[in-house]
């Protein structure tokens, strides 16, 4: 029977019960949760699966075995203890301005809080960041696990605008720095966005802050590699035949012609040097819910807001990056 396929759900609980295809991850996490390394990094441009990774390591650690059913985790002698999680999404605040960021963090932390039965109050999401921490840990008696998605997401929505951002980056600064102070309380910290921002504390504080943004270990961790495209979407591939899929020209494919087209279209990513290379999930997904048409679906959901403007603003043209090169650094 074929699974259904969203590209819409990012709740990795959500993902399976509603039995979506689910390309099996659980490798990599597996690797990360039992490793030695207990504070991660991994940078990845937007629509391109960190929600559901940061969903499926909450899952995880909140102990539910059950949604891992013939994954590979699901198979391995991990004891599957529960901890106290704090999941901080900086894609649902309110970003116009600080002061609505700050109240956004405010109810976020207080409804973690609520869950686990601790009271938060005040009106400085530094402060309740830092005690949601200390509570959580001397409640349960174990490390908390800190999950934090699109971390840098506050700066690029203002980074147009220099002191915006300056004062943005600054309120970040302290907050990340809580991280650092409270380590002896943590059991593992995970941390998404689009790229490394330098000058935020998370990184100059954060001595043991493992980045896997171009590790050669982790560089398929995202994205779908050509085996887990054809062993995952083999019903959407023949439906897709069944149906006469046809390239931009309406030529006819058959299935080596489609995973050559699929290949062209929605494959190249690479990140780590010599590493396969993978697919942008939301066009592999947007490809068969669209009727099997070769367009550009990344650009239209997935390009920064920010990177346009900025394009548009040099009269720049995508002749003017393709092929670019940055120098070492």
């Amino acid at each position: 029977m074929m699974k259904n396929l969203s590209t819409s759900i990012y709740t990795f609980e959500k993902l399976r019960q509603e039995n979506c295809v689910y390309v099996d991850k659980t490798e990599y996490l597996y690797k990360l949760v039992t490793g030695a390394s207990q504070q991660v990094f991994c940078a990845r441009p937007r629509r391109f699966g960190k929600s559901l990774t940061v969903s499926t390591l909450e899952a995880i650690f909140r102990g539910k075995r059950e949604l891992f059913e013939g994954l590979f985790i699901g198979a391995q002698d991990y004891d599957w203890q529960e901890y106290p999680v704090v999941h901080i999404d900086f894609a649902r605040t309110d970003m116009r301005d600080q002061d609505k960021l700050q109240l956004s963090l405010c109810l976020q932390l207080s409804q973690i809080g609520e869950e686990y039965g601790i009271s938060l109050e005040g009106i400085n999401p530094v402060i309740m960041f830092d005690a949601l921490l200390r509570n959580l840990a001397q409640k349960y008696n174990q490390g908390v696990v800190l999950l934090i998605d699109e971390y840098d997401k506050p700066i690029f929505e203002h980074i147009e605008d220099r002191e915006d951002a300056e004062e943005f980056r600054k309120f970040l600064s302290s907050f990340y720095q809580i991280i650092k102070g409270a380590e002896a309380k943590e059991r593992f910290v995970f941390v998404t966005g689009v790229t490394r921002l330098a000058k935020l504390s998370i990184f100059s504080k954060l001595n043991n802050l493992y980045d896997i943004t171009m590790d050669e270990d982790y560089a398929t961790m995202m994205g779908y590699t050509q085996a887990e495209l054809e062993n995952n979407f083999t019903g959407w591939l023949d439906k897709a035949l069944v149906e006469h899929v046809t390239d931009e020209f309406g030529e006819p494919l058959d299935r080596k012609g489609l995973l050559g087209e699929l290949k062209r279209w929605y494959d190249g990513y690479c990140f780590a040097p010599g590493c396969e290379t993978v697919y942008n999930p939301v066009s592999v997904g947007n490809f068969f819910l669209k009727r099997n048409a070769f367009r550009n679906y990344w650009f239209t959901t997935g390009t920064p807001r920010f990177l346009v403007e900025l394009m548009q603003r040099n009269k720049m043209t995508l002749m003017d990056v393709t092929g670019a090169r940055l120098p070492a650094s």
